[in-house]
């Protein structure tokens, strides 16, 4: 299984150099040629550096899904997360990327800490790259019912961040809702809509629930 490392920008340009595998086609498949001899002892692992990307870049995503929210009340969730690029040179990436296990390190008080780990499918050139990287406590929501009728109900949701910066955030609502939002667009499983959440500040929707 190969182990990809996501490390703070500071960390990984104080990295020391590492020797680099050449990747090299092979039909449809890639290979990766290590520039050196490699030995395993018995009931043993060796890592070496398949990929060195220092520059790669990638945006966080706050994922608030009301579509398939079965909590009310006001009970306060924290907020999934995902870290999102496309796989080009621009972003600091535009390699084939193997399949695998990312894991996300952070920096706290001078150390490097493992932060989440996310799967990762083989990817080409040019392709979206999504980690899911679990829940943040730093953004939280609540979806609260507001008014009920024959025809539907009435929710509120409302996201509140504890960051120090501006955040980028998504909120799916059901398809069956009246009216569709402003700026949404429609996925397999609702409407997706994204919307920017200022630092330490909170942001409301309402919306109705056609019965």
């Amino acid at each position: 299984m190969l182990r990809w490392a996501l490390l703070p920008l500071t960390l990984a340009a104080a990295a020391p150099a590492l020797a680099e595998a050449q990747v090299e086609a092979l039909g449809d498949l890639k290979l990766y040629r290590v520039p050196m001899r490699v030995n395993v002892a018995a009931q043993a692992q060796k890592q070496v550096a398949m990929l060195v990307q220092p520059a790669a870049s990638f945006e966080r995503v706050y994922l608030l899904d009301a579509a398939g929210a079965v909590l009310t009340g006001r009970t306060v969730r924290p907020t999934p997360f995902e870290l999102r690029a496309r796989n080009v040179e621009t972003q600091g990436l535009g390699v084939p990327l193997p399949a695998g296990t990312v894991a996300l390190f952070a920096r706290r008080a001078g150390r490097e800490l493992l932060a989440g780990e996310a799967p990762i499918d083989d990817l080409a050139v040019g392709e979206k790259i999504s980690l899911p990287f679990g829940e943040s406590p730093d953004v939280t929501w609540t979806r609260t019912l507001v008014a009920q009728s024959e025809r539907g109900e009435q929710w509120r949701i409302d996201s509140n961040s504890a960051r120090t910066t501006a955040v980028k955030a998504e909120l799916t609502l059901p398809f069956g809702i009246k009216g569709t939002p402003a700026g949404a667009h429609r996925s397999e499983r609702g409407w997706i809509l994204p919307f920017d959440l200022p630092a330490n500040e909170a942001r409301s929707f309402t919306y109705f629930a056609e019965k």
